[in-house]
């Protein structure tokens, strides 16, 4: 017998066969396992998840709305393949994004807060010669960031716009003793944040973003073309989100 005024429980919420493709599709993408230009053929996907390719389609056209896969007429989806110029704009319009993020950050944030920033920052550190868990740190780190700022929206848009871009982060990450470029680290980023002046919390954080973007760029740039179109395949955890 049910006890009176008891609340029964919620149901446990099973993954849609589109969310399955969706998750599986995004983290290939972003892992460098699904290279810039790779087709995505729906028949093939289906088969390796064991689904329709209804759900493959719809995952695609997401993806496709996420700025990860191109669909054209007549060609089908591929994985989006950007060129450094592009990768550049994705940069300098995150840097404008969480250059705001910071600046309302500096101005709310509590100790609470600062102390699990310097928790993930310390992280961060202890995983320099480690370029798969530092990225995940260092996904970390920008998202705990941008949560002080209590704006979803703009936290949402510039986690889309690090995911284009994390391949090239991996392959930069990957292809580097010291993840992070001197004068740019994330412990200066940090002091800024925690100087209360927002000016320069929005400062340090365009720069930081704008010259990383400088860095993978240059680095992309200098690589042979065969290489750097395919970034190093190293498998992200599942769920793990990047700068």
């Amino acid at each position: 017998m049910k006890p009176r005024g008891s609340t029964p429980p919620s149901p446990i919420r099973l993954e849609t066969a589109q969310e399955q493709a969706h998750a599986y599709l995004r983290d290939r993408i972003i892992a460098g396992d699904f290279p810039g230009g790779m087709r995505l053929k729906s028949e093939e996907l289906a088969a390796r998840l064991g689904i329709s390719r209804m759900p493959i389609r719809e995952a695609l056209r997401q993806l496709h709305a996420e700025g990860l896969v191109v669909i054209r007429r007549n060609q089908g989806a591929s994985v989006v393949r950007l060129s450094p110029a592009e990768i550049m704009e994705l940069f300098s319009i995150r840097a404008v994004l969480e250059g705001l993020a910071a600046r309302i950050a500096s101005e709310q944030i509590e100790p609470k807060q600062t102390r699990m920033l310097q928790e993930l920052l310390l992280r961060m550190q202890r995983h320099a010669d480690a370029p798969v868990r530092w990225i995940a740190g260092h996904d970390a780190f920008h998202d705990a960031l941008c949560a002080v700022a209590l704006m979803p929206r703009l936290a949402q848009q510039i986690t889309l716009l690090r995911q284009q871009t994390r391949p090239y982060i991996r392959l930069y990450v990957s292809g580097h003793d010291d993840p992070e470029p001197r004068g740019l680290e994330h412990r200066m980023l940090l002091e800024a944040l925690l100087g209360g002046s927002g000016d320069a919390a929005e400062s340090a954080m365009r720069q930081h973003v704008v010259e990383n973007g400088r860095s993978i760029v240059a680095f992309l740039e200098s690589m042979p073309k065969k290489a750097a179109r395919r970034p190093a395949r190293r498998a992200l955890p599942q769920q793990v989100s990047y700068s």
